[in-house]
């Protein structure tokens, strides 16, 4: 399931996202879940963001969100595929809560 993870992250001990630096070991399914995602839409920098993200949605609709915004072509993507993905999960998480 988190086959693309890259392989030169640091061990899991290793100190956790500070928002500085990316020293950042996952120790979560939720952890692993957000650096998927923060991966797949090249925006590591947000990556505290998916943090929360994945603790209040479930990763079912996380990677069914993920899979429909990969799907759709570049040329109509206004911003960038985080954005879409941002603008998407809070219209999620409103109706939701």
């Amino acid at each position: 399931m988190y086959s693309n993870i890259s392989s030169d992250l640091p061990p899991l001990n290793q100190s956790r996202y500070n928002g500085k630096n990316l020293e950042f070991g996952p120790q979560t399914k939720e952890d692993l879940l957000a650096l998927d995602t923060a991966q797949a839409l090249n925006d590591l920098k947000s990556l505290p963001l998916y943090l929360k993200y994945a603790k209040i949605v479930p990763e079912s609709i996380i990677r069914q969100m993920l899979s429909w915004i990969k799907q759709i072509p570049d040329l109509r993507i206004k911003r960038s595929r985080a954005a879409l993905f941002n603008c998407v999960i809070k219209k999620y998480v409103k109706r939701a809560h």
